[in-house]
């Protein structure tokens, strides 16, 4: 049976994670120090250890809630339809971020950006890896490596840039152009 946290200690946990995020909008992770964020959080030093050890475990913690929300977003998908037109896939993850857009967009602008893009992006080459293995088996392994690089690289790159630019584009424009474009590349590599 799974213990049900507190909703006094997830309220704290939610203040102290949202003053680390904003007190990353301003400051280098490594200058950020834990009274700045228990006097942002309305909390005291003892209440922050509390809750976390240190700086490193809010950065896990946020970490791996992001990419748990992105699996949660493309979870249960037909990956090879969804390559054959992908729109699905990016609806679903803009409109995850476009959910608690400030939030992704204070992570993205951070320094913990490298981290969680990493996971991302490793978690979407190796899903696009196995369909490519599917769908044509004699693929060499370094075309398999250069079509999912150039892919995945090139749709997180564009997502950065549109969250970085505000969204000025409606989600389902930028879903359509990238899905369009992922579509007539990936295409002609696959195997039917």
């Amino acid at each position: 049976m799974e213990k049900k946290i507190d909703r006094r200690i997830l309220k704290t946990k939610k203040a102290i994670k949202s003053a680390f995020i904003d007190l990353l909008a301003q400051k280098n992770v490594n200058d950020i120090t834990i009274t700045d964020i228990a006097k942002l959080a309305d909390v005291n030093r003892k209440t922050f250890y509390n809750n976390y050890s240190g700086i490193h475990e809010i950065i896990n913690e946020i970490e791996d809630e992001l990419f748990e929300r992105f699996k949660t977003a493309i979870k249960g998908l037909d990956t090879k339809s969804e390559l054959e037109g992908p729109y699905n896939v990016l609806i679903r993850l803009t409109k995850l971020l476009d959910e608690d857009f400030d939030y992704f967009k204070k992570v993205m602008n951070s320094d913990l950006k490298t981290n969680l893009s990493e996971k991302i992006i490793s978690y979407l080459k190796d899903k696009l890896k196995d369909v490519l293995k599917r769908q044509r088996c004699d693929y060499t392994e370094y075309e398999n490596n250069v079509v999912v690089e150039y892919s995945i690289s090139g749709m997180f790159q564009v997502y950065n840039k549109w969250l970085y630019n505000g969204r000025r584009e409606p989600v389902e424009k930028l879903a359509m152009i990238i899905s369009n474009l992922f579509f007539d590349g990936v295409r002609k590599h696959l195997k039917y």
